[in-house]
């Protein structure tokens, strides 16, 4: 599924830009690179998760099975690399699917390797030992480990491609062998490899993809403290593990540093590499064949956002369970007697962002996934014997121009349908209760089943703000009386421009059929030779606090005025817009349809275009804020027959 993602990037000095790559099929890797200072603020769907993210309310936790380095080490003695490498390149030889394996994040050709003080080969006795040692006894008869009453169960998540579908299927059976429960979990790249979704976020227990990397290994942006991300930090960075060992850090910093010789470089290498092994925050597998530098493996998330309650089946709930969104939201959920028939794990996690789009062009204010465990394993499907009852917490402080706040409701993600429903659906309709207390700022619902959730509403109070590129326009509608200031810069973050509007009746001018807002045009601009263009920002603020920012789409247009239609290209920033819109003010209005590559094709019959036409074309954002741009109709064309007046010879 698309993912609708619009991030506005403030570049703050000359740092380098972080560079994502994921090449389609079954090939998919990402290139380490410096990770960029930056300012995201989101604009699409997910207006409320993340354009006001606050600092960090919440700390992850030791992940209760990864953290504890036994594991990682029982899981790599029991990972038959040769078997894994031998599933995807049946052709190898022995020597040559040795020549494949990695015991470290360098291949052993380059110039940074050693070989790491601590090896970790097959051996299945010493891992089953290990766990043993650290508390996952197998019962007689069963095929997987416990502790506590709770399964060694692990979900890896990985991309769909065909190649890792088949690997990894070995290595879940390797797994089993041992007693560790793993389950696959492929999902889309756009999810996986997503700003807000994935392993970016860090949702994830074990993540299995291929880094990239060059002649000179690089490695701080990967595995130094100050790399991972965070909610505070606006989760930037590439230390997805959580891993924070300070020696390993200062080493791999210095290794990374190449203003220093190389011999020198290799010394902290060396350090970093017996670091990194003993730990394992990190599973090497295996050389794409046919590379040098491409590699697979499993990262071991070493932290973990979750958050568990437990349900009594006697009704013993008289302490309400409360969780924590990443913006401090507190969320509650009360369980009444009868609701389960026997104990179980009630799990909250945050999300930063909902894996699809919100129904019907609304907005998303929260996100989160609520599942229950029953010895530590999730249920894919669990149904309450009574409703119980979420109250979601919410904060519209600094966006509350862009909802109506009384059309809140919380939605489930149907696994069925793979829609969205409104959570009070996942009940009876005799027991379907929902809430809106817009003075506590909450909404209340009854469950009776479990998923991902996302707290939706409309985009409202007649806000919205606007630009013409091709008229170097920029407006906006609002309640009258207020001043805005707004400005222009390029896609570095350079000023172009800016101006001081107020808003009055009727101010928008025809670019929203002259609503009550503000218009400033060419001749208020600061500088007048103003010229906008795709990749430009345009910034909004009012004297009340109201902040909004367009980055500017491609919009392209060939009018034809024998046929009165017309063709083009829409493309905008970060996202795939569907729906477009084409005319005259005053005139003819058309609704237009993008496809997926961006090309639109609009019939403005009835109405016949005539030469010097000024036709708008645009597209709108899903909070309902709008990119155009304007274009001539041309003369028409007139095809006359050539007649040539030859004398008679």
């Amino acid at each position: 599924m698309k993912k609708v993602v619009l991030l506005l990037t403030l570049l703050l000095g000359m740092s380098m830009v972080l560079a994502l790559l994921w090449i389609v099929g079954t090939h998919h890797v990402v290139v380490m690179a410096a990770p960029e200072a930056k300012q995201t603020m989101e604009v699409d769907y997910d207006l409320g998760l993340n354009e006001h993210r606050t600092a960090a309310p919440i700390e992850p936790s030791p992940h209760p099975i990864l953290s504890d380095v036994l594991v990682r080490r029982a899981i790599a003695h029991c990972t038959d690399k040769d078997a894994i490498i031998a599933s995807v390149y049946p052709t190898l030889t022995l020597a040559q699917r040795q020549e494949l394996i990695m015991d470290t994040f360098v291949p052993k050709t380059s110039w940074a390797y050693k070989t790491p003080s601590t090896t970790y080969s097959y051996n299945t006795t010493l891992g089953q030992s290990l766990l043993e040692a650290a508390g996952w006894t197998l019962p007689a008869g069963a095929d997987y480990r416990l502790k506590d009453g709770k399964e060694l169960f692990l979900q890896l998540n990985t991309t769909e491609s065909e190649f890792r579908q088949t690997f990894l299927a070995v290595f879940e059976e390797q797994m089993k062998t041992c007693g560790i429960h793993v389950l696959l979990n492929h999902q889309p790249s756009s999810w996986f490899f997503a700003d807000n979704t994935g392993n970016q976020v860090r949702d994830f227990e074990l993540s299995e993809f291929a880094w990239i990397m060059g002649d000179d290994p690089g490695g701080a942006e990967l595995y130094a403290c100050d790399q991972i991300p965070s909610p505070s930090n606006n989760w930037s960075g590439q230390n997805f593990m959580g891993w924070c060992n300070q020696a390993a850090s200062t080493a791999i910093v210095q290794a990374s540093d190449n203003s220093l010789p190389q011999d020198q470089r290799k010394a902290y290498y060396a350090t970093f590499i017996d670091l990194l092994a003993e730990d394992i925050p990190t599973l090497p597998l295996f050389l794409r064949q046919g590379s040098t530098y491409v590699w697979e493996h499993i990262d071991f998330n070493l932290e973990t956002y979750a958050q568990d309650g437990q349900i009594e089946p006697d009704g013993t709930d008289s302490a309400a369970l409360t969780f924590t969104d990443y913006q401090g939201n507190q969320h509650t959920v009360n369980a009444p007697l009868g609701a389960v028939t026997e104990t179980v794990t009630l799990r909250y996690y945050p999300l930063v962002s909902n894996v699809d789009e919100p129904p019907d062009n609304m907005l998303a204010l929260n996100a989160f996934r609520l599942n229950v465990l029953e010895e530590g394993v999730p249920q894919e499907i669990f149904t309450f014997a009574e409703p119980i009852s979420l109250t979601v917490g919410y904060n519209v402080e600094g966006i509350e121009y862009h909802f109506v706040e009384d059309s809140f409701a919380l939605y489930f993600l149907d696994e069925s349908t793979n829609w969205w429903l409104e959570a009070a659906e996942s009940c009876p309709s005799a027991e379907q209760y929902k809430r809106v207390d817009t003075t506590q700022d909450q909404v209340e619902v009854h469950l009776c089943q479990l998923s991902e959730f996302g707290l939706f509403g409309r985009g409202g109070r007649g806000v919205r703000m606007g630009v013409n590129y091709g008229l170097e326009e920029a407006m906006g509608m609002y309640a009258i009386g207020h001043t805005f200031w707004v400005t222009v810069t390029d896609n570095l973050g350079t000023l172009k421009a800016h101006a001081t509007t107020t808003t009055a009746v009727e101010g928008t001018g025809p670019g929203f059929a002259w609503s009550d807002g503000f218009l400033v045009e060419q001749k208020d601009w600061s500088e007048s030779s103003l010229d906008i263009l795709p990749g430009d920002q345009v910034h909004f603020q009012s004297d009340e606090g109201f902040t909004e920012t367009l980055q500017i789409g491609t919009i392209s247009a060939q009018l034809y005025p024998t046929s009165n239609t017309g063709t083009g290209t829409i493309s905008a920033p970060g996202f795939e817009p569907s729906q477009g819109s084409a005319g005259s003010w005053g005139l003819i209005w058309k609704e237009l349809t993008i496809n997926p590559d961006g090309s639109y094709f609009v019939d403005f019959s009835p109405y016949d275009l005539s030469t010097g036409d000024m036709i708008t074309v645009g597209y709108e954002e899903p909070d309902l804020d709008s990119v155009n741009n304007v274009f001539i109709t041309p003369w028409h064309e007139i095809n006359l027959p050539l007649i040539l007046n030859i004398p008679a010879q």
